[in-house]
């Protein structure tokens, strides 16, 4: 599989840079309007993400079920995720806020180093004329916007003893749901069915038949445990960030 493909180069890179911009002058001109409208261009990314997926499912359930279909990929966390970071204000509000940007961190790297694995060029170029081509793309650019405006209006606080426990366990409570549904289901959310890496996978045969079952829970351990550290790598992009942001915002 390539990682990126002549498609995704022509539309993914503008739409960024749009999207980047976008992001940038809605947070300095709501900067000082208040609370609400500060929060409004999050609020209405949730919803939207919320309808978007409500319209998927029913759309799957006229169509004939298909339980990949189920909300139980690793970006499926944002349909709940960003409406928590919009409405939610309970005493688990700031560490839902910094699970929300890590996590969208997470798909921004992926969508940097191999968009292909989180959308084919198939589903851009069936973007106007396939709902599920459609859903797929339009999701993930929706979430990288919010992350981008989140980020430059600086709607998060971070604590690093804090939001080290809050990912790891948020991570790892993720990875036991889905990697449990995807043996049960044999549907391959996060991965944790089969490896979409070939060269992997082929090793990941070769070893299923010599010990059996005992290499698949050797695989789910060690990408369990890769999905919790990458968690933490981009937690420490996020702080990099952060940090040439404020500093930016010093200057201005």
């Amino acid at each position: 599989m390539m990682p990126w493909t002549k498609m995704h180069l022509y539309t993914l890179v503008p739409s960024y840079i749009v999207m980047f911009a976008i992001a940038m002058f809605l947070a300095k001109v709501l900067k000082d309007k208040g609370q609400f409208l500060i929060m409004l261009p999050v609020r209405l990314i949730a919803i939207i993400l919320v309808i978007m997926e409500i319209f998927k499912q029913v759309l799957s359930i006229n169509k004939g079920y298909s339980l990949y279909h189920l909300p139980l990929h690793f970006c499926s966390m944002f349909v709940l995720l960003f409406p928590l970071f919009s409405f939610y204000y309970g005493k688990y509000r700031e560490h839902i806020k910094v699970i929300t940007v890590v996590s969208s961190t997470c798909l921004l790297l992926f969508m940097i180093i191999c968009p292909n694995t989180i959308f084919s060029d198939t589903s851009i170029s069936e973007f106007f004329i396939d709902f599920f081509s459609f859903h797929t793309v339009a999701f993930h650019n929706m979430v990288l916007f919010g992350l981008f405006y989140i980020m430059l209006a600086g709607l998060y606080d971070l604590d690093r003893d804090r939001d080290h426990k809050s990912l790891s366990l948020s991570f790892s409570i993720y990875c036991f749901i889905a990697c449990v549904m995807s043996q049960v289901l044999k549907e391959n959310f996060n991965a944790f069915y089969t490896c979409p890496i070939p060269i992997f996978e082929e090793f990941r045969l070769i070893v299923m038949d010599k010990i059996g079952w005992a290499a698949q829970l050797i695989y789910i351990v060690i990408l369990w445990t890769l999905t919790v550290l990458f968690g933490i790598m981009c937690y420490w992009i996020v702080v990099g960030v952060d940090k040439a942001l404020k500093k930016l915002r010093e200057k201005h």
